[in-house]
């Protein structure tokens, strides 16, 4: 109603007396256009005392039904954004002003109208839109791209409308949206259990990307465009990815140094596995803004199976390449900060199962292995990187000859293209439907030397165009498997010129032709004098087997045979060994490569440990004599001489003696004498000459010495080399062997004889024969070989001499044999004294000399002094 009545009482007021009184009044949309003036009378018994009518106030008319929304999809501090305007006009306007008042920071500038009007003026916070606003009419606008505030808050907006320049409505400091502050997320990643194992064993692993349906920890670090006072709620959010909120943890990093965690109450219902769909944690503390802290984040987060990610099967995104959501919540219709889900994360990829197969892996082979693929993944992929553990070695071509898969009509099965090779590293190349199904593919490669100490090979698939990847997987590759049984013997002296007795068995068939190759340590040389084939392939004819040097060894080559699997075969070569050991263990090995006849390695073996080589008196092989002929089921004398040129340290404490397998030695008792079922043990040492300075030019004192040390005989005559150490009653020293007539020696097997010496002693240069009754079997070995084992006390390892046997050799070596009969009886023995021969001939010199030619040069000038013994 237009009118007030007002009763004032019964008592009135005085006559004259100002009267003061504020009335509520409801404005009219706008200023009447006639009788705008207020009219008061005052009335009493129903008569008008007094009355008075005065000019109304002027009236700006304010808009009607006004609402300022934000409309926009980002609406983040600092995002350029969407604002709805609503109003109902009360008076026709063609220009109407909006200002973005508060805060601070709105910016117009961008703006353009889809639709009811133009832009005419756009500057900072301020924007004049052309327009045409009808009285009563309800009027919407949207501004599109408006900057928000970075600092977000509570907004309030002036609206003006202008009609030729004057001002017609209006509504001031209207009271808006509540705009979100900004939240700045960085340095985030996806770290699953090989990205975050430091150890550096899961390196390549940690170089794939993030696989699907696995655990990983996600960490972020957070930034406030401005501070949040508490109680807030923390939320994270990614489309089908789950958290694990018991593993959260908020640390706060302040800007003058010092990290401090974070006090975090987790809100999300739990499944029974831990996990939620989303992560809310409570703060209690405020969040300080960025100029000030910042803020890291870190928590357990399940990446989705294919299945199960919404984005990926809505083809949305590549595999699983969601949005997430970091915002702080107060509880109101509004978040207080957001980074509006800007935040594009971790392209998941699939994991590829596979397996690798092959016949047989032996080293440095050039063989054909198979991938069998047994999980491809949600993406097909179009290459296929193969990664074989160090040493392996892809051929530039790699796919195998005849491989099914690269020439496939059927659309049933991928097709490979290609195959590029370079070190352990393969390239497949598919057709245009890539990986898309289980399949096989036959690879060629060489293999490492040995099995790897991480024998893993991995997969890696990707698509060609674009060069993403789209999977990878891991799996344990074929062990290498060398040649098992080989051994290689020999006198483990240093520099030593021996024997090697070489002993193998393939574990598959060679046929046709072929070669071993047998290569030695660093240092050492073989050589194919004395190549002797115990058990070696050979054809028909039993022609065809030969060897040749190789290197610093030799190769042993066969043809028209077949070598066989798990047949032990052998042969012996001579040999020097090295000065010393190689210090690297690892290299102190010997090769053994079996080959096929085009020279493709078939079975092998890099790591044939040599024995220690150890040190005695620059010891010499021994020697192996015998007598009468070695017949089947007889008797024979065996006898190893041992030449020992220098003076040996004390240590020794045995020689063994090892017979071939089926001979048995025929030893009843351990008297010293020498006796037919016995061990008769001659010996010879000898002194190194000393000669002063000035040996040629004072021959009676040279001529002296050289006597003394046994150089020169009765009579004046050079004696030999070897000399009797006591020829002018100089006492010749014995071998150190055992005294007690009941240990020295050692018959515990009827295999082996043992002569004990004194370790405590040293061992003189000479020369020693051990001889002892030796009973043929019915049947002789194929592998007739003897081995001379020295024994050392001070934990050294044991030392063996391999000796070839008798063989096809009906009597020994007839210089050899000489020399121990001079030995012999030097020792007053006879060597022959067991033989059921007669062994008539020239007598030995005397004293046990043999007959000797003798000379002496002189300086230059001087005469020849010639003479017989």
């Amino acid at each position: 109603d237009r009118a007030l009545a007002w009763t004032v009482g019964h008592e009135g007021y005085s006559r004259f007396a100002d009267i003061h009184f504020d009335v509520d009044a409801l404005h009219p949309d706008a200023m009447p256009p006639e009788d705008n003036v207020f009219s008061v009378a005052h009335e009493r018994d129903g008569a008008v005392r007094g009355s008075r009518v005065v000019s109304a106030f002027g009236i700006r008319p304010q808009f009607g039904a006004v609402a300022v929304r934000l409309v926009g999809r980002l609406i983040a501090g600092g995002a350029l954004s969407d604002i709805e305007v609503l109003l109902r006009p009360v008076q026709r306007a063609s220009l109407l002003r909006v200002r973005g008042k508060e805060p601070i920071g709105f910016n117009f500038s961008r703006v353009h109208l889809s639709e009811n009007g133009t832009v005419v003026v756009a500057v900072d916070d301020t924007l004049e839109v052309q327009t045409d606003l009808v009285p009563r009419q309800p009027f919407r606008m949207v501004m599109r791209d408006v900057l928000l505030p970075l600092q977000g808050g509570q907004t309030s907006f002036d609206i003006s409308s202008f009609e030729d320049g004057e001002l017609m409505d209006t509504t001031v400091s209207f009271p808006s949206f509540r705009a979100p502050a900004h939240v700045d997320v960085s340095e985030v990643e996806v770290l699953n259990q090989y990205k975050r194992e430091d150890s550096g064993q899961f390196r390549v692993e940690a170089g794939f990307g993030n696989r699907l349906g696995e655990w990983a920890q996600l960490r972020a670090r957070l930034r406030f465009s401005v501070g949040l006072p508490p109680p807030l709620t923390l939320h994270v959010a990614a489309e089908s990815w789950r958290f694990a909120p018991r593993s959260a943890t908020l640390r706060e990093q302040h800007a003058l140094g010092g990290v401090s965690t974070v006090a975090v109450e987790q809100l999300e219902a739990l499944a029974e596995d831990g996990s939620a769909g989303a992560l809310r944690l409570k703060l209690d503390t405020p969040l300080f803004p960025q100029d000030a802290h910042v803020y890291e984040l870190s928590v357990d987060v399940y990446a989705p199976s294919p299945s199960d990610c919404a984005c990926w099967t809505a083809g949305r995104c590549l595999l699983c390449k969601s949005n997430w959501t970091f915002e702080v919540l107060d509880g109101g219709r509004m978040p207080l900060a957001t980074n509006d889900g800007l935040l594009l994360g971790f392209p998941l990829v699939s994991e590829l199962l596979f397996a690798v197969f092959v016949n047989r892996a032996p080293p440095s082979a050039l063989l054909d292995l198979t991938l069998r693929f047994e999980g491809v993944g949600a993406i097909p992929a179009t290459s296929v990187i193969v990664m074989a553990p160090a040493g392996y070695n892809f051929p530039y071509s790699c796919l195998s000859a005849g491989t099914s898969n690269a020439s496939l009509s059927t659309d049933n099965a991928p097709k490979f293209t290609a195959c590029i090779g370079r070190l352990n590293i393969a390239v497949l190349g598919l057709n245009a439907n890539g990986l898309f199904r289980p399949t096989t593919v036959s690879l060629r490669a060489t293999t490492p030397r040995s099995t790897p100490a991480d024998n893993r090979w991995y997969l890696e698939g990707r698509l060609t165009e674009g060069n993403v990847e789209v999977g990878w997987g891991v799996a344990a590759g074929p062990s290498s498997e060398g040649l098992r049984q080989v051994t290689v013997e020999y006198g483990n002296f240093k520099t030593v010129s021996t024997h090697f007795l070489i002993r193998f068995a393939s574990a598959v068939d060679v046929e046709g032709s072929g070669a071993i190759v047998v290569i030695p340590p660093p240092g050492y040389l073989l050589s194919c004098e004395e190549f002797l084939p115990y058990v070696m392939p050979r054809g028909a004819d039993q022609v065809g087997l030969g060897c040749s040097a190789l290197r610093q060894g030799v190769r042993i080559a066969y043809e028209g045979a077949t070598l066989q699997a798990g047949a032990p075969y052998s042969f012996t070569v001579r040999g020097g060994t090295a000065a010393a050991s190689a210090a690297d263990t690892a290299a102190d090995a010997f090769t053994m490569q079996i080959l096929q006849s085009e020279g493709r390695i078939v079975e092998s073996n890099y790591q044939v440990p040599a024995a220690r080589l150890v040190g005695f008196g620059n010891i010499e092989t021994p020697v192996l004599l015998w007598y009468d002929q070695p017949l089947p089921g007889a008797t024979i004398w065996a006898t190893v001489g041992i030449h020992i040129p220098l003076r040996a340290p004390p240590g020794l404490q045995a020689v063994r003696v090892g017979l071939p397998e089926g001979l048995r030695h025929g030893v009843a008792v351990t008297v010293r004498e020498s006796q037919p079922n016995g061990v008769t043990v001659a010996s010879r040492t000898s002194a190194a000459p000393v000669y002063v300075p000035g040996t040629f030019s004072d021959f009676t004192e040279w001529t002296m010495l050289a006597r003394a040390s046994g150089f020169i005989g009765a009579g004046g005559l050079l004696g030999s080399p070897s000399g009797n150490a006591s020829a002018e009653g100089i006492p010749e020293e014995p071998m150190p062997i055992e005294d007690d007539v009941r240990r020295w020696l050692d018959l515990g097997r009827n295999d082996e004889v043992g002569v004990r010496f004194k370790p405590d002693l040293s061992f003189p240069a000479g020369e020693l024969y051990i001889q002892f009754p030796v009973v043929l079997p019915a049947v002789m070995p194929p592998l007739n070989v003897w081995r001379v084992t020295f024994v050392f006390a001070d934990g050294s390892p044991l030392a063996s001499f391999v000796l070839p046997g008798f063989g096809d050799k009906k009597s020994s070596s007839p210089d050899a044999e000489l020399r121990a009969r001079h030995v012999f009886q030097h020792a007053g023995l006879e060597y022959f004294a067991f033989s059921a021969l007669d062994r008539g001939g020239a007598a030995l010199g005397s004293r046990g000399r043999l007959p000797w030619l003798s000379f002496l040069l002189f300086a230059s000038g001087a005469p020849w002094l010639l003479g017989a013994a």
